[in-house]
């Protein structure tokens, strides 16, 4: 938010502005209010005559085609085809400039003619728009707003010259404070946000009719030093022109720009600056905080500003009014109806509620150079959301109509080649261009670059016409390239909501896509019609349609129509899996099943051949009641029989009815023997279960009965992702099983919804155990180990089944440690049968030393070879490993193996952790290398992890320099052979793993941080150190309230600093075990009298007297005036005893409590506060 206008400047300005309407009458808009104007009865039918009277296409948002996929929308009838080079105006940049610098002039004579404000005339009187402060008192012109006349335009004549054009009046809004505007233009009269300002205005039946309707003023100065940006994203977020514009309810409002040809947008939010547009529920918390959706659903609890509570994953139509306002857009040439102007990229525009009509101009007219419904003007696209702008939808009803040549959403027609040129709004940046395609021989860069756009929720219908895409690029955009680099495309991404893109699809106008872009769908109803020329057959240009993972997806319409109760109804929930698996992330939310009874979902193309489920589906109907679907729906093949969807009826089936024999093949140890579908199918007919659809019938028919089974969870517990089929199954895991009837699938009446009757059941195989046996080691050579070869057989443990199939998985050989070659996979080979009966499978491996290539094994201080073998990996068996086989050298020919090492680490004598002698670091592990070494050789890298902790330091940061300093002083490095290594450089992590290399470590404040450093030696071995950095404190430990001796309060209820007994007697400090700690002393008094305290009483006093971090680790140590350790306290006689409290975080961080218990007689008298240096108050009872 921006700093507020001082109350003393606008108290004088409104005591001025006062005294002078007593006058004259003028200088205030209206009427003080309290609170937004009704709305009036405006219906914004002359709007709308002005509308078909310029061509516009009179299809409204309750027009749109039944079908996306089947039937082409209702366009102008084209005009005579015109080519896109030679035939288009002939005015290129140097005209453009010429018409500019007499734009001004003849604007200058014009406005001598434009009306003014009449002495003693209303605001409203002047310019028939009234604006009313939502706080109820007045604005004040000079201070909320000021008047702004005869500012000159340009026009768009035919054949493509430019002209000035009519001036244009604007009421400019300075103000911070919500404001409420109702009312009709005159006189050309619009509105303008001043440059910097935060807006907040609602409109309330506004008409507005005018060659400037609504301009947001980019804020090209609000950067960090106040210099001109040269692009929006140096303009601080804080200072850039941000507008909400709230539609009131019940309220049609309309911004037209008159004359037709005026170079502007309707409403106009370019590069640099915000524009957000909702209904009267906004889309923020109770505490304003904006809510960014999640796959279409609300993303956590929250209770919005009106005080509606909402739940996670709620829809984010809840978010909407239910009798939204509506805005209607009509545009000006070169430029968007709403965003960009001439040769300007779009904002930041948020859509988040309200029903928005959006018409660029002349979309019929491929004479008319023009912009994008909402996005770019000529030249412009939607820009980056990494720097700001780019359109979002997050809710409403939204219906684009593009122009002859800019998309509905997305990018305007390219700005140069013959073409007209156009340059951008003073003040505005000029749009970032790339190669136009039709150019052969122009390089020079005038294609719009059509952007991001970003679509979570609502109800959006986009048309592009002749030469440009519903969603997408306008015509000859240039690549969409540029989201954060130049060689990252940007994206169109759905994650939710309903998008109805609809275009002439051909090649020139596709449904959705951009050059050398790419779509990404996570959620929503998204239907693509068909054409031949896109991608899969659908009007789709660009790369492709992807996941978020970039798995490449496929459009499945799932065909509801036999289900009229849905239809219209708003989505409360769904749930999407394929072949039995829920998709993950869960699929976002459509906004509404479409009247045609067809919701399209984008899934991986894996799922053709495969049965979708959806379950869990409720809406909304029409009436306004919940409606559920009761049983879920499913397409049983995914590509057949035009993805029609019905539903099963759910049945229950009474496992306790079934044979033990049954029952032992749905949980069982694994054996290899797969279960017997028609015992289960047998058994479950002979159930004869009743069913409520047919009424009264029973499922008695056992060859009707399809069974198939998901393995979800492996034999460990973890997901699979497997999908259901209908094998026997046999492989350890868990189990949910479908049996699928269709004994009543050729009733017609039932058949009609459903596709038979369906119940579900668990099973569950557990794993054998697996053996390694047979483990053996053979070699060659006589002065050297030539070679050396390793073996093992795997096979089932003594006593399982020996129906077991050998075991699948890997062996993986280690010597000292260290996997030694790749791991052998064991299904590749062949099963053998072993004398007892079980299956087995042989793992061999042969190294050859006389060669390169062979693995790095690691020494040992005794000089042993330590051989094993390790089974792991297996669907059906627990992993195993064998007997390890031990050598000494004498074993071996040679008297070993060839041996290398990676580097040593060791913490320096003095260092925190390294005592006197200093501390080898022992590593976590060891790995062979996978890149072989410079020579040739097989390396070893070696991983340590470490720690320190150090309390805080106000003001002080360690840098980069800084911690080379610590790590050089901290460590010592040596290769093998003794020689010291030198580090690589540093790098420096939080704890969320991003590099702060550059920024470094704030050590003002707790923190975690990981300093990580790598050594190498001259053969390649290394060995790196992630060293944890711990910036804490240690315990905070207070004496609680009430308690003697506790700490004396200043005015705001804060403890006095130096005072209650509770004193540090040190710093909190690093101690030689690397590790903080402070040590603090404390006093309580207590009379002689003849008991003694315990162990655990004195535990107890300690608890009740002092408030200690939840989670600590606390000793009681209880010492007596000698220092010997005793196990209580005798209160008999007057001495004094130390109780040593030891107080641990989880790091083992401490603070160490000395509490001197004095007792005391009625013959002595306990110190007073602070006269034995030991602040407190003696306690004289208990």
């Amino acid at each position: 938010m921006y700093m507020k206008k001082g109350a003393a400047q606008r108290a004088c300005a409104l005591l001025a502005a006062l005294a002078l309407c007593t006058t004259l009458g003028t200088g205030v808009f209206a009427e003080a209010a309290p609170g937004p104007a009704e709305s009036p009865a405006a219906s914004g039918v002359e709007s709308a005559a002005q509308t078909q009277g310029q061509g516009q296409s009179g299809a409204g948002s309750e027009e749109a085609a039944d079908s996306a996929l089947s039937h082409q929308p209702e366009f102008p009838a084209d005009e005579s085809s015109l080519t896109e080079e030679g035939t288009q105006a002939a005015g290129d940049a140097e005209g453009q400039a010429g018409a500019e610098q007499n734009a001004g002039a003849q604007a200058a004579l014009q406005a001598a003619a434009a009306p003014a404000p009449q002495e003693g005339a209303s605001l409203a009187e002047t310019t028939g728009l009234t604006i009313t402060a939502d706080d109820g008192l007045p604005l004040v012109q000079g201070v909320d707003y000021e008047i702004k006349t005869g500012v000159a335009t340009t026009a768009l004549k035919s054949g493509g010259a430019s002209s000035a054009g009519t001036p244009a009046n604007l009421i400019v809004l300075k103000t911070e404070r919500a404001v409420t505007v109702t009312g009709a233009s005159k006189d050309n009269y619009g509105l303008q946000v001043a440059a910097g300002v935060y807006a907040s205005i609602t409109l309330n039946g506004v008409t507005i009719a005018a060659p400037i309707p609504f301009d947001i003023v980019t804020n090209i100065n609000g950067t960090a030093d106040g210099q001109p940006a040269e692009r929006g994203y140096e303009i601080l977020p804080e200072k850039r022109t941000s507008v909400h514009l709230t539609l009131a309810d019940g309220s049609v409002n309309t911004l037209t720009v008159t004359p037709e040809n005026t170079e502007r947008p309707a409403l106009r939010c370019g590069e640099g600056s915000v524009l957000v547009i909702d209904d009267s529920v906004w889309n923020q918390t109770a505490a304003g905080e904006a809510i960014t959706p999640e796959q279409g659903r609300v993303p956590y609890d929250c209770t919005l500003k009106n005080g509606t509570e909402l739940k996670q994953g709620d829809p984010l139509w809840k978010m909407d009014s239910e009798t939204p306002g509506k805005l209607v857009t009509n545009s000006g040439r070169s430029s968007a109806s709403i965003g960009g102007g001439m040769a300007e990229d779009c904002g930041g525009v948020t859509i988040e509620g309200g029903v928005l009509e959006v018409h660029a101009t002349s979309p019929s007219n491929s004479g008319v150079i023009c912009g994008a419904g909402i996005g770019g003007g000529i030249g412009g696209g939607t820009g980056c959301v990494l720097e700001g702008g780019g359109v979002t939808i997050n809710g409403g009803r939204i219906t684009a109509y593009g122009s002859y040549h800019g998309a509905g959403i997305g990018g305007g027609y390219r700005n140069g080649c013959s073409i007209y040129r156009s340059m951008p709004l003073e003040g505005a940046f000029k749009a970032r261009w790339g190669k136009c395609p039709a150019c052969s021989t122009n390089t020079t860069p005038h294609a719009p670059i059509p952007g991001d756009i970003i679509v979570n929720g609502g109800y959006t219908e986009a048309y592009g016409y002749t030469h440009g895409n519903a969603i997408g690029s306008g015509c000859y955009n240039a690549n969409n390239l540029g989201h954060g680099d130049a060689n990252t495309p940007h994206e169109i991404r759905i994650t939710g909501g309903t998008l109805k893109p609809i275009s002439k699809r051909t090649s020139s106008s596709y449904d959705v896509g951009v050059r050398g872009g790419k779509v990404v769908v996570t959620g929503g109803s998204f239907p693509v019609g068909k054409y031949s020329g896109g991608v899969d057959g659908l009007s789709f240009q660009g790369a492709s349609v992807e996941s978020a993972s970039g798995e490449k997806l496929t459009m499945v319409e799932i065909d509801l129509h036999n289900y009229p109760e849905l239809q219209g109804g708003k989505v409360i929930d769904f749930h999407v899996s394929i072949g039995g698996v829920p998709l993950e992330p869960e699929y976002g939310l459509a906004n509404i099943i479409d009247t045609d009874g067809k919701l399209y979902f984008w899934l991986p193309k894996s799922a053709v051949g495969q049965s979708v489920e959806i379950s869990g589906l409720k809406v909304l109907n029409t009436s306004g009641q919940e409606q559920d679907g009761e049983y879920p729906f499913v397409v049983p093949e995914v590509g057949q029989n035009g993805n029609v969807a019905k539903r099963y009826v759910t049945f229950e089936v009474d496992e306790s009815q079934f044979s033990a024999d049954l029952k032992s093949q749905l949980d069982k140890r694994y054996d290899g023997i797969a279960i017997e579908w028609e015992k289960l199918t047998q058994e479950i007919a002979a159930q004869g279960i009743e069913v409520t659809k047919p009424d009264g019938e029973k499922l008695t028919d056992a060859s009707a009965m399809t069974p198939e089974a998901r393995r979800y969870l492996d034999k460990n517990g973890q997901p699979t992702q497997e999908a259901s089929n209908t094998a026997p199954f046999k492989n350890a895991g868990s189990y949910e099983l479908t049996i699928n009837s269709s004994q009543f699938a050729k009733d017609e009446d039932f058949a009609a919804t459903f596709w038979g009757h369906q119940a579900k059941l668990g099973a569950k195989i557990t794993p054998a155990d697996s053996r390694v046996t047979d483990f053996t080691y053979s070699t060659t050579g006589t002065n050297k180990t030539e070679t050396l070869t390793l073996t093992a057989n795997v096979k089932p443990q003594a006593g399982e089944a020996k129906t077991c199939e050998a075991p699948d998985g890997y062996v993986q050989f280690y010597i000292n440690g260290v996997a030694v070659g790749a791991p052998v996979e064991l299904a590749k080979l062949s099963a053998q049968t072993d004398t007892d009966g079980y299956y087995y499978r042989t793992a061999s491996v042969t190294f050859d030393f006389t060669q390169g290539g062979y693995p790095a094994i690691p020494s040992r201080e005794d000089g042993k070879f330590i051989i094993e073998a390790k089974h792991y990996g297996s669907t059906n068996y627990t992993d195993s490993e064998g007997t390890p086989i031990e050598l000494d050298g004498a074993d071996l020919p040679g008297g070993g193996l060839p041996t290398t090492d990676p580097p040593e680490a060791e913490i320096k004598p003095g260092q925190p952790g390294g005592g006197e002698n200093g501390k080898p670091l022992e590593p976590d592990k060891v790995e062979p290398n996978p890149t072989p070494a410079p020579g040739g050789g097989s390396t070893l890298d070696s991983y340590v992890t470490d720690k320190v902790v150090r309390p805080t330091q106000p003001g002080a940061v360690l840098d980069k320099e800084g911690a080379e300093d610590f790590i050089n002083d901290r460590y010592e490095f040596a290769d093998n052979q003794g020689k010291p290594l030198e580090p690589d450089e540093i790098i420096i992590y939080d704890k969320e793993g991003n590099d702060i290399t550059d920024k470094g470590i704030d050590l003002s404040k707790p923190g975690d941080y990981v300093i990580h450093v790598k050594v190498e030696d001259e053969n390649g071995n290394s060995t790196t150190v992630d060293l944890d950095y711990i910036v804490k404190d240690p315990p905070e430990v207070e004496i609680k309230p009430g308690q003697p001796g506790e700490p004396e309060k200043d005015e705001d209820g804060e403890d006095k600093p130096g005072t209650g007994t509770l004193q540090p007697e040190n710093e909190p400090h690093q101690g030689g075990d690397g590790l903080v700690h402070q040590n603090c002393k404390d006093v309580v008094y207590e009379k002689v009298e003849n008991t003694v305290l315990s162990q655990q009483e004195v535990e107890t006093l300690v608890n009740g007297r002092y408030e200690i971090p939840a989670g600590s680790n606390v000793s009681v140590v209880i010492k007596d005036s000698t220092g010997k350790v005793v196990t209580g306290i005798d209160k008999s006689h007057v001495t004094h005893y130390t109780v040593e409290v030891v107080v641990k975080d989880e790091h083992g961080n401490s603070t160490i409590i000395h509490l001197r218990y004095q007792l005391y007689d009625d013959g002595s008298t306990p110190p007073s506060p602070g006269s034995s240096g030991d602040k407190g108050n003696p306690k004289t009872g208990a």
